[in-house]
């Protein structure tokens, strides 16, 4: 008895040793477990700071770059600007951020019409109507067309990303936009006409006189109906910047083959061409009018035009009560019927 009374009081011994064993270990625990809470406060707390920098870093870059590509965009409707900003050594990066840029805004949309940011509105429209105003000129149509076919394979996809008709509509201040040839303040007037050299086999060739568009003004900002005009919020205004831009560049030879080329072009044509809104239409007319008037391109695209075009549409376009869409469109038809194309 005395040995078994022994032998218990040992493991009772035991079991007190190790009670206090993981009492201590609790306790350890328990600090730690304290100090991991007021670790995990305090990395909230620095997470919680950092994102709030974050936002506001990236308000004040955007803040920023709506401010500074605004200013560009007005000086850019000089043709000495487009120049110096070609000839600078950030020209090529800057034409990568900006695809990046409109890019990002699309797909951030994410096909919804919802309010957006004025700020962010503004950068993307005032890199639009930059790229439109270096397109605007010669040199600036052929930069693009050698080291910016990123950002015009990008722009061509955005615009099939959009949904037109889906927005609001937003006053975009540019060039005329009434027949090609009559010129306006602010229009940079690029002619094409039968006695410029326009390569081998068009000398005998009728051609429309043709207007490259600079944007002089900029989207009135977040005020949205100060500044002497009207200005909603909207995506109407990107499609018509970047249809302007696009038939900048058309205006270029290489140019329009490289876009007319493009997988997709004329049905996306045809697409846009069912938005309500004018002046996108207007924009379209005129890159079909590109189309339709170099030789060397509407001969290759002629079995897509005569077998897709939507006439009907653009019958009605010619009758429409807007002077400047009426007038395109009868300018197009008379350009679709003229005996030399091959349509």
């Amino acid at each position: 008895m005395e040995a078994n009374l022994e032998g218990k009081e040992q493991e009772l011994e035991q079991l007190r040793m190790d009670c206090e064993h993981l009492k201590a270990r609790l306790a350890s625990a328990q600090a730690d477990s304290v100090r991991e809470r007021k670790e995990k406060l305090a990395l909230r707390q620095r997470l919680s700071e950092a994102k709030q920098q974050l936002l506001q870093q990236a308000e004040y870059c955007t803040e920023m770059g709506a401010a500074a590509c605004t200013l560009l965009w007005g000086a850019s409707s000089s043709e000495d600007a487009v120049k110096a900003i070609l000839g600078g050594d950030k020209a090529l990066k800057f034409f990568s951020i900006t695809g990046q840029t409109m890019e990002s805004f699309v797909k951030s949309l994410d096909g919804d019409v919802k309010e957006l940011d004025c700020d962010e509105n503004q950068f993307v429209f005032a890199l639009a109507g930059i790229v439109t105003n270096v397109a605007a000129i010669a040199c600036g149509r052929e930069f693009l067309v050698t080291y910016g076919r990123v950002l015009l394979d990008t722009i061509l996809q955005l615009l099939g990303d959009l949904k037109p008709g889906q927005c609001t509509k937003l006053k975009v201040y540019g060039g005329g936009v009434g027949k090609a040839g009559g010129g306006s303040p602010g229009t940079h007037v690029e002619s094409r006409g039968p006695g410029l050299p326009r390569g081998p086999g068009h000398g005998s060739v009728r051609v429309r006189s043709r207007q490259a568009h600079w944007l002089t003004r900029r989207v009135p900002s977040c005020a949205c109906g100060g500044g002497g005009g009207v200005a909603t919020r909207s995506l109407a205004g990107a499609v018509r910047l970047m249809l302007m831009s696009l038939y900048n560049v058309s205006i270029n030879l290489k140019g329009l083959k490289y876009i007319s080329e493009s997988p997709g072009f004329i049905p996306l044509l045809w697409w846009l061409l069912s938005d309500p809104d004018a002046e996108v239409c207007l924009h379209v007319l005129r890159l079909v009018q590109s189309l339709v008037l170099e030789p060397e391109v509407s001969s290759r695209s002629a079995p897509e035009l005569r077998g897709s075009l939507p006439l009907q549409r653009i019958l009605a376009m010619a009758k429409s009560r807007n002077p400047h869409l009426q007038a395109v469109a009868r300018e197009l038809l008379e350009d679709l019927r003229a005996p030399e194309r091959d349509l």
